[in-house]
Formats: C-alpha cells, sequence, structure tokens
C-alpha cells in the first residue's frame, strides 16, 4: 500500500522535545547529520515544513524548548519576610520601623545543664532558679504566670529580646494602623476577650482583698478553668496583615520598659486601661507576675 504522504499539522503554541535516547532510529537518516549549533529559527521552521523524523540536539531540547521544572513563586514582601525573620516570627513593617516579631504568644521549655530542652508547664511560674527559653508555637497552651524579668531573660535565651512600647502597637495594629488587629470597630468573638473568672469560680465567696494575694493571684489551677486562656492561634479571627495572633485578649504581654507595662489585656479586660491594642497597663514592678501575663518576642531583621 502506498506510504501516505499526509502528516497530521504542528502546534507551535505546544513545546515539542525529542529525547536524546529515544529520538527515532530514521532521523538522521533522512537529515544525514545533525548540526551541533542548529539554532532555534531553523528548528522551528524545520518542523513547521513537517520534518516529523527531526531529533534536536539534547542541550537544545533541554535548554530552549523544555518548559522549566515547576517552582514556587513568592512575591517580594513574601521572600524578603523569609529572608529577614525566621519562620516562627512575622516580618512587621510601617514607617521607619522593621522588626521581626513572633507570630504566637510565647510558651517556656526548660533547658537542663546537659542542654535538654524540656516543655514547662503553662500553669506555672518559671523558678529564679534555672534556665528557660522562649517559644513561639501555634495550637499550644501559652506561658502565662511570668514576670516581665522572666520574660526578658527566656527571650534572650532563643536569640530574641522583648519588643519595645512602639513594635509591640505596630504590630498589634496592623499595616492599617486599626485600633483592633482585625479593623477600628470591635468584634466582640473575634478574640480571646469574653473569658469566665476564675477566681470566682475557684474561691468562691472569699472576699475580693484576698483574690489580691500573690498566691491566690497565682494559683496554677486558674488558666486550666474551662472558659479561661485558650491555645495559640485558636481565634482565628485575632489577627492582622501581618500574621501576628492573639495580640488583644488572651494574656496580657509584658513589653521592654524597665519599670513593667504590659499590653493588649487578657481574656477578661480588653478596655480598662485603653481599648484593643491601645490597652496598657503600668502599674506593676517588672517582678511583678501572676495568671494574667504572658509575652512575645521580638528581634531585628537579618
Amino acid at each position: 500500500m502506498p506510504r501516505s504522504t499526509e502528516r497530521a499539522p504542528i502546534s507551535t503554541n505546544t513545546p515539542f522535545v525529542v529525547s536524546a535516547d529515544r529520538a527515532p532510529a530514521r532521523s538522521s537518516a533522512r537529515l544525514g547529520f545533525v548540526v551541533p549549533g542548529l539554532g532555534l529559527g531553523l528548528v522551528l521552521f524545520a518542523l513547521a515544513r513537517g520534518a516529523d523524523g527531526l531529533a534536536v540536539p539534547h542541550a537544545l531540547a533541554t535548554s530552549a524548548l523544555t518548559p522549566p521544572l515547576e517552582t514556587v513563586k513568592l512575591d517580594p514582601p513574601q521572600l524578603e519576610e523569609i529572608v529577614a525573620c525566621t519562620s516562627d516570627m512575622a516580618l512587621v513593617q510601617r514607617d521607619d520601623l522593621r522588626v521581626c516579631v513572633d507570630r504566637y504568644e510565647a510558651s517556656l521549655v526548660e533547658v537542663k545543664p546537659s542542654g535538654e530542652e524540656k516543655p514547662w508547664s503553662p500553669y506555672l511560674s518559671p523558678p529564679s532558679t534555672g534556665a528557660f527559653k522562649a517559644v513561639s508555637k501555634a495550637g499550644v497552651v501559652p506561658q502565662g504566670y511570668v514576670s516581665r524579668n522572666q520574660a526578658e531573660a527566656a527571650c534572650f535565651a532563643a536569640g530574641k529580646r522583648l519588643c519595645s512600647a512602639s513594635e509591640w502597637r505596630v504590630a498589634c495594629e496592623g499595616p492599617e494602623g486599626t485600633t483592633f488587629p482585625y479593623g477600628d470597630r470591635e468584634e466582640p468573638r473575634a478574640c480571646n476577650t469574653h473569658g469566665v473568672n476564675p477566681l470566682l469560680r475557684l474561691f468562691g465567696g472569699a472576699s475580693t482583698k484576698g483574690f489580691w494575694r500573690r498566691i491566690e493571684m497565682n494559683h496554677p489551677a486558674l488558666n486550666q478553668v474551662p472558659g479561661t486562656v485558650a491555645a495559640t492561634g485558636a481565634f482565628g479571627k485575632c489577627t492582622n496583615g501581618f500574621g501576628v495572633h492573639d495580640m488583644v485578649g488572651n494574656l496580657h504581654e509584658w513589653t521592654s520598659e524597665k519599670k513593667g507595662a504590659f499590653r493588649g489585656g487578657y481574656y477578661r479586660d480588653t478596655h480598662e486601661n485603653g481599648p484593643g491594642c491601645r490597652y496598657v497597663t503600668k502599674a506593676h514592678a517588672a517582678s511583678y507576675h501572676d495568671y494574667s501575663t504572658g509575652f512575645r518576642c521580638c528581634r531585628d531583621p537579618e
């Protein structure tokens, strides 16, 4: 039967690659030889003319006609964040401020003399002896019962530091500078701001003055009462464009002022000393701690 000379059309919109080790056996017979420096324009011309047996040189096939391997494309801000901050921190920048901030409220690990790290209970104040390091993780109970001085030491052990007042506030307000992380209008259930009163639950009809003694305010059962402190990131709307979580409510967060200041409120109060990101308490010394006090760390970008 006569061989058909009709050929299917070749689309120039689809990359055409013939592997070097699987080139048609008759290609060399039809062309006689392969020119190593064959230009791309000549190759496409030959394809359009119907050279169905063309063997494309391997170097040309992989560099000129083969699509590149699939890669993940990052926008410049995303790429900059990866370079500038570790994965547990977010790059916060607005106006002239640029800083890495923990994405989540800190938890603690105890560093043994051997270098072994063991999780520390978030319901116990760390003792004055021993070494503790701050950790920022999602889905864990953050550390309460911690003083400003203890928080500073834990940040330092992690290669970080406590955030300054301005760093903390910009991180909380987000790129748009809003009163709450998510906007200027409060959303009552966006953050953990309507928790139960654990002092009343535990101590019932005890005198109000008794509640303010150091031993009651640091009772390890307080933050284990249901409806009190939440796991980091549990309130999905309590974040902003920087990607930091829980900066309003859940736990107060110490900042670097030497005389002692904590910000953002906690699960029972986010208004008494200012709304949302503007909340600040300066009534306690740097050595003070109770069930409501927590922290997060900052670091200068690379």
